[in-house]
């Protein structure tokens, strides 16, 4: 997600900061190094499925219905975090939270890393 060209979903410009940014771009260098070692089954590699299950949740799950209630999270981070949404599960690994932030008046979606 370039910070020159922003990519659009649902209505959403999808944001991301910096060191979410930077992990996502090393998991995917990874996930390549691994492609070419082993071009025939890299898929079943757990970083491809990490990498496509949090490719899946920021480009097709979170902009399909970012208010949606599996994302919230209630008092989970006190009170004054409630705006932060949270997947978990959705194909990513048990130890992996995605957060993020959006806003419907200005239609944009913040990621982060959890």
């Amino acid at each position: 997600m370039d910070t020159l060209e922003v990519p659009v979903r649902n209505g959403y410009e999808l944001h991301a900061l910096d060191i979410f940014q930077s992990t996502l771009e090393t998991l995917l260098t990874e996930v390549e190094k691994i492609a070419e070692r082993q071009p025939d089954d890299f898929f079943t590699h757990p970083k491809y499925k990490l990498f496509e299950a949090i490719q899946n949740n920021i480009f097709d799950n979170v902009p399909a219905d970012p208010d949606h209630r599996d994302f919230r999270q209630g008092l989970t981070l006190g009170k004054q975090n409630t705006s932060w949404r949270r997947v978990k599960k959705k194909s990513l690994p048990p130890r992996y939270r995605l957060f993020f932030q959006f806003h419907s008046k200005v239609p944009k979606v913040l990621f982060m890393p959890g």
